[in-house]
């Protein structure tokens, strides 16, 4: 989905005009800029201040990759990387830019860790009343997602949240939350979920406490024993 407002404003000091237009892509998408045309050539792109065009290429490894320069001077984006986030700018002639903020928004990658160990596989299994402490945590978001962390769809309110910065993406971010729980069920479920951006992702796990077996029918759609929620929120 490509949400674009448009804005134009004239430069009194200058007296040239520009354009600027705000682009929202997510992973994977496509984006033509167009405009930066002229007849002697003479107008380029640039990507966050850097000059895009040398010669006919793009500069910079993780750019060429992406970015394609077409004969008419458009500008074709391939949306699979947060590389191509950014200020685009068509520079013309005697000063005049048109401008085009890119928003690339990236989807986390969700992983669940139940007292002290990554849950890679259902049913796992945790003591009956007693404290399991749960953390969900979301990695390498944009823009930073909001996180929540649900026992038997029951969202805890009492956790830990904290929100850093990627240190190996530039640009994208880490959520963190963390809550502390005691189940009495045989079986159920522990879940994170995200909100708030383009993409909603979701981690549903089975857990069931020792001793038991499974015979509690969960209340949620079931598909292929993982549970989907339809909505963001509560089942």
């Amino acid at each position: 989905m490509e949400f674009v407002h448009f804005c134009f404003f004239i430069s009194c000091i200058s007296g040239c005009y520009s354009a600027a237009f705000l682009h929202t892509r997510t992973i994977p998408s496509t984006i033509t800029l167009t405009g930066c045309q002229s007849d002697d050539d003479s107008s380029y792109w640039t990507l966050d201040g850097a000059i895009l065009r040398v010669k006919g290429t793009a500069i910079g490894d993780s750019i060429n990759e992406h970015v394609r320069i077409l004969r008419n001077n458009a500008l074709f984006i391939n949306v699979t990387s947060i590389y191509v986030d950014g200020v685009y700018r068509c520079v013309r002639r005697g000063g005049s830019v048109d401008s085009h903020q890119l928003t690339v928004e990236v989807p986390p990658r969700l992983s669940l860790i139940v007292n002290g160990e990554v849950v890679e596989e259902e049913p796992f299994y945790i003591d009956v009343d007693s404290n399991t402490t749960a953390i969900c945590f979301a990695e390498g978001s944009k823009p930073a997602v909001n996180l929540s962390l649900a026992v038997d769809y029951k969202t805890l309110d009492r956790v830990e949240h904290s929100v850093q910065l990627n240190p190996a993406v530039n640009k994208t971010f880490d959520v963190t939350v963390k809550a502390t729980f005691v189940s009495s069920m045989e079986s159920g479920v522990v879940s994170c979920w995200t909100c708030g951006n383009s993409v909603t992702t979701s981690l549903v796990m089975r857990y069931v406490t020792y001793g038991t077996t499974v015979g509690v029918v969960l209340p949620c759609r079931l598909l292929l024993n993982k549970v989907v929620f339809v909505h963001c929120g509560h089942c």
